[in-house]
């Protein structure tokens, strides 16, 4: 399970879906998204992470086989 701490949190996880690890977050890790914006909540923030995953599981298929 990987998560990061301020702006950089967008990082790590990307590099952990990549490598196929878990990710987690929320406002305690960082209160802005990948872009920069204010996070307003900590849905706005799973939401976004959830997008990374959902981008990444084409990827992940094409790697897997």
């Amino acid at each position: 399970m990987h998560h990061g701490v301020g702006p950089a949190s967008w990082t790590i996880m990307r590099r952990a879906v990549s490598n196929g690890h878990s990710i987690r977050t929320g406002l305690e890790d960082t209160l802005v998204l990948e872009d920069g914006s204010p996070a307003v909540s900590n849905a706005q923030l799973v939401a976004a992470a959830s997008a990374i995953v959902q981008g990444s599981e084409g990827e992940l298929s094409t790697l897997s086989g």
